[in-house]
C-alpha cells in the first residue's frame, strides 16, 4: 500500500534550473543596462521621532550598496548586491 507522501511531485530545489546570464531580464530576457551602484538607508527611525530626534534619530542607521539594473524593453528595475 502507497501512502500520499509516496505521491508528492519531486521539490522545486531538487529539480534541474537552467543557467541564468546575471545581465538578462528575468521578465523579458532583453540584456539589462547598470544604472550605477548607490546607498539604501535602512535602520534608523522615521516620523514623530525623527521629528523630536533629529538627527539623533540617525544613530541606528545602516546603509547597504546596491546595484541598479534596468531592462529599456520592459522597463523594470532591479537591485543586487555589487560584486
Amino acid at each position: 500500500m502507497t501512502s500520499p507522501d509516496d505521491e508528492r511531485p519531486a521539490s522545486r530545489d531538487a529539480r534541474a534550473r537552467p543557467a541564468l546570464d546575471p545581465m538578462t531580464c528575468l521578465r523579458c530576457g532583453s540584456e539589462l543596462e547598470s544604472a550605477g551602484i548607490t546607498e539604501i538607508r535602512t535602520g534608523g527611525s522615521s516620523g514623530a521621532t525623527h521629528f523630536f530626534l533629529g538627527a539623533w534619530a540617525e544613530l541606528g542607521e545602516g546603509k547597504l550598496a546596491v546595484e541598479i539594473l534596468h531592462c529599456r524593453t520592459c522597463r523594470h528595475l532591479e537591485l543586487r548586491a555589487p560584486e
